[in-house]
């Protein structure tokens, strides 16, 4: 989880905070410039992943390799990922290799799943090249929700003076999990509930904010603004 303050893109810093939800522990505490994009922090967290743990991460943190990493050191994840991302379910009974891979069309859903409603595809393959399958689960949004989320939509698109396609605005309906927990240890119903808990990373920052007023800083060096933040 990231936070990224200061005074003005320049002068901003970014915090990257990996917190154990389960012991109260901090895990990894960074300090960078507030123009480095989140998975740059991604290395840094590497060392702290131990088997059976489950690793929760935004869109910002998404990155393939990592997650095979998760896999390969016997860890779980639940992340969300952008709805263009290539999705594909595998038949092997096709023969032709080169067939065997189909593309997951993620508009069928959009007739089938109602306001607030989840569905599941248990076994999913984020690229050809990816050798793990994982759950996808698709939660389409309540219509206050969506309501939200068109503005924050409609807020970026003005400010960075583009416009998204079609395709994009009606995929962003859905909050779309990905997850290699099976579904006997995480049942459908209780993904978007745990993958909430992500809020209390909120709190965190938002706690820091109001008694250590760390949004106010005039400092642009790390070093500076982590004797701010450690004192």
């Amino acid at each position: 989880m990231s936070w990224t303050g200061g005074s003005g893109k320049k002068a901003s810093v970014k915090i990257q905070l990996e917190y154990n939800l389960s012991t109260g522990e901090f895990l990894n505490v960074h300090v960078g410039p507030g123009k480095n994009n989140d998975r740059q922090f991604l290395p840094y967290s590497r060392n702290s992943i131990l088997p059976n743990d489950l690793c929760i991460r935004d869109l910002g943190y998404f990155k393939l390799t990592d997650l095979a990493f998760w896999h390969e050191q016997q860890a779980y994840f639940l992340t969300r990922i952008k709805a263009n991302t290539t999705i594909f379910t595998l038949n092997l009974t096709v023969k032709n290799p080169s067939e065997q891979f189909s593309q997951v069309d993620l508009h069928a859903y959009l007739d089938t799943l109602s306001y607030g409603e989840s569905a599941e595809i248990p076994e999913v393959y984020l690229g050809k090249k990816c050798l793990s399958p994982c759950r996808l689960v698709l939660y389409r949004l309540t219509p206050e929700q969506l309501e939200v989320r068109r503005k924050k939509q409609v807020k970026v698109s003005t400010s960075l003076k583009f416009d998204y396609s079609e395709k994009t605005i009606a995929l962003s309906e859905f909050n779309l999990f990905i997850t290699n927990v099976p579904c006997n240890k995480l049942p459908l119903h209780d993904i978007s509930k745990l993958y909430s808990l992500r809020w209390q990373m909120e709190l965190i920052f938002k706690t820091w904010k109001s008694y250590f007023n760390i949004h106010r800083t005039k400092t642009s060096k790390p070093q500076r603004f982590n004797c701010q933040l450690y004192g």
